[in-house]
């Protein structure tokens, strides 16, 4: 499986803090991570959908990590669970050490490279383009023509992708 592969102790070390150690323990970080790398991976295009259907698929649940019988985690807990991991350098610092470990053993070298881009949709509510913040990190509108001449339209942001061919 996909989530077995990958390590996110570091990140998961950085959420750990001492001010959580109170109040009731809520839900295990790597499991929050797991699940919402499996909504990408399944394309679940947004949280509340993505709840649901922890809700409705124990076997789907199993996967990411989550108790098959226990309650499943709110849309404001992943909201939440976003919030915190967007603010943390750790995912970042983790890539980039992924990154020099494929060189180092000559999975990737940089001599020929694929560059393309893809749409990404943000969980948040679209706004005027007159209310937005125009500081590289929030969403913003965007558009792009598909290959039948269509107008595709979406509020979130436009995902650059390099990969070595």
């Amino acid at each position: 499986m996909v989530l077995s592969q990958l390590d996110f102790s570091n990140v998961v070390l950085s959420l750990l803090r001492s001010e959580y150690k109170r109040g009731p323990k809520g839900y295990d970080p790597l499991s929050l991570l797991y699940a919402l790398v499996a909504m990408q991976l399944e394309k679940i295009p947004t949280i509340a959908k993505f709840v649901d259907r922890l809700k409705s698929d124990p076997v789907f649940r199993y996967n990411c990590g989550l108790n098959v019988l226990g309650p499943v985690p709110s849309t404001s807990t992943f909201s939440r669970f976003l919030n915190l991991i967007s603010k943390s350098e750790a995912l970042e610092e983790d890539f980039k050490q992924l990154i020099l470990k494929a060189k180092n053993l000559n999975i990737i070298d940089g001599t020929n490279i694929a560059i393309d881009s893809t749409k990404l949709n943000s969980f948040e509510k679209p706004k005027p383009k007159s209310k937005l913040k125009d500081d590289g990190k929030s969403p913003n509108w965007g558009k792009k023509k598909d290959t039948d001449g269509n107008d595709i339209k979406w509020f979130g942001w436009k995902l650059h992708i390099l990969a070595d061919s």
